[in-house]
């Protein structure tokens, strides 16, 4: 479970890191919505047809640092609206990311 917010920004080659407080698995599910992008640990129940807006990335680990590599598609995403500074937000089961000016 997910609970929390914290600043994060992603670095020049796309890359978010994830907060150590944060228990990952190896892999995650992105998706893109409203908001912007939406982080899942788990592949949720979704239709067939869904399946196109998700996509899978691995967490890189490199000692106490976890990343993420975003997608180059997910990168024009409303998460990124003021630049590569964001807000991840705990949302129970996902995590969201926020754009932050």
């Amino acid at each position: 479970m997910f609970l929390g917010r914290w600043n994060a920004s992603v670095d020049k080659k796309w890359r978010l890191t994830i907060p150590k407080s944060i228990e990952t698995s190896k892999y995650f599910y992105l998706k893109e919505s409203a908001n912007g992008i939406q982080i899942l640990k788990k592949m949720p129940k979704v239709k067939k047809e869904d399946l196109t807006v998700m996509f899978r990335v691995q967490v890189k680990t490199n000692c106490r640092v976890k990343r993420i590599t975003i997608p180059e598609f997910l990168r024009k995403s409303n998460s990124f609206y003021f630049g590569r500074k964001v807000t991840i937000v705990g949302k129970g089961y996902l995590l969201e990311v926020w754009p932050r000016p």
